[in-house]
């Protein structure tokens, strides 16, 4: 086995303090290490002021090996890393005129001439290396102090992105030589909450032998296993005979890719009728390329009007049992596949909330029928949450619907 490396992830930001943008780098930046072998101890978030930056970059010298600072080598005033870096390590700044050129090089391209406040983006820790960044204006630094390897780069996300993938990653399999990369098995599970689905796997007496993480997102779970591969596969097998049709998919690939696939392999066409969902299924759909090859298109029927003159639903119907109801949602599906002719059919109705809801008709009730030409199937759901959670749920399962239809999945439903 590969000797462990520690390291620390450093954004840098008030923005992502303040919680006005989430440090997206850090998650990216994680997962790249983990596929080398190498898994972060510590994720730090800090303001822009120098003397938290300082602390944050003394305290991960002290415990780790290998610190990755983002953020903050901007030309603006409050673009302080670089200084603050220098400083804490004992450094002088050094301006380096390569860089100069390359950043004045950068803007003649654009047809522009390179104000002053870039020439800070060319003031250098004195002995660190500069890396490339072909996507902007600051480069990365990459600095060797003692034992620790301190690497800086630019908070936005391509330009890190770039830089990591061209340069440092292959610095790091210099610099850390026999490194292993993290075998790691993530399942997709749909339809299950988490306490349900700790409670299936309760009784894998062998999870103590490698890391197992439940990682609830807004419409499902994601089940890690990493460790061993032996072991890992164990616990992967042993998780889909739990589990069953739960087990949507593996990796990243995400409900909406995997529905358009599966249709387009069985050519297979759908449409959408979409009341509390308000056309959420057909953008999830839509955001995939390629998906005109399978999705024929749909309506919003937000109001009872369009329920009845876009989906065909009666409005006799709507007024006895109420638009949110078994009937109306099969009538949606029917209606829908009729009028655009579709091999399959969803229709959604439901109480997104907050208000709406009723003793008898709670708010999170949802209910989704898919019409297949043979059949209509028709599920009742009910989630909690608020307005956003509930819609995104619904437009998920429903999709989940199609899935569980097309390759006959229904156990555990």
């Amino acid at each position: 086995m590969s000797t462990e490396v520690k390291a620390e992830l450093i954004a840098v930001g008030e923005e992502v303090l303040a919680g006005q943008t989430i440090s997206s780098n850090t998650a990216e930046i994680a997962t790249m290490l983990a596929g080398m072998g190498i898994v972060p101890h510590h994720h730090t978030e800090v303001g822009d002021r120098p003397d938290d930056i300082a602390q944050a970059l003394t305290l991960a010298m002290e415990r780790s090996r290998l610190v990755i600072i983002t953020g903050g080598l901007g030309p603006t005033t409050d673009d302080i890393t670089r200084p603050v870096v220098a400083s804490a390590l004992g450094l002088p700044l050094i301006r380096d005129e390569n860089i100069i050129h390359i950043i004045e090089e950068r803007f003649h391209a654009r047809g522009s001439t390179m104000p002053a406040s870039n020439l800070v983006q060319a003031d250098v820790p004195q002995g660190a290396k500069p890396l490339p960044n072909l996507l902007g204006t600051a480069p990365g630094l990459y600095i060797q102090y003692d034992h620790c390897h301190i690497f800086l780069l630019p908070g936005v996300p391509a330009e890190m992105r770039a830089i990591m993938r061209e340069t440092i990653l292959p610095m790091l399999g210099e610099l850390f030589p026999g490194l292993e990369p993290l075998y790691v098995r993530k399942l997709r599970i749909v339809g299950l909450p988490e306490s349900r689905l700790a409670d299936l796997l309760a009784d894998a007496k062998w999870a103590q032998d490698l890391g197992v993480a439940y990682l609830p997102q807004e419409n499902e779970i994601y089940l890690l296993f990493k460790g061993e591969k032996a072991i890992t596969d164990k616990a992967a097998e042993f998780a889909y005979q739990k589990l069953g049709a739960h087990i949507y998919a593996e990796g990243d690939v995400g409900m909406p890719e995997l529905v358009g696939q599966i249709l387009r392999e069985r050519k297979l066409t759908l449409a959408t009728a979409e009341s509390c969902t308000g056309g959420l299924v057909g953008k999830l759909l839509t955001d995939v390329p390629g998906s005109s090859d399978c999705y024929l298109g749909g309506a919003v029927v937000y109001s009872n009007h369009a329920k009845s003159v876009l989906a065909g639903v009666a409005p006799a119907l709507i007024e006895d049992l109420g638009a949110v109801s078994a009937p109306v949602a099969k009538a949606l599906a029917e209606g829908i596949r009729a009028k655009l002719g579709a091999d399959l059919a969803i229709g959604i109705t439901g109480i997104a909330g907050p208000g709406g809801g009723t003793m008898e008709k709670p708010v999170g009730l949802v209910f989704a029928a898919l019409a297949t030409g043979n059949e209509t199937i028709v599920c009742k759901w009910q989630f909690g949450g608020g307005r956003k959670h509930i819609r995104s749920r619904a437009a998920c399962w429903a999709l989940d619907l199609v899935r569980r239809h097309i390759l006959g999945a229904w156990e555990h439903l």
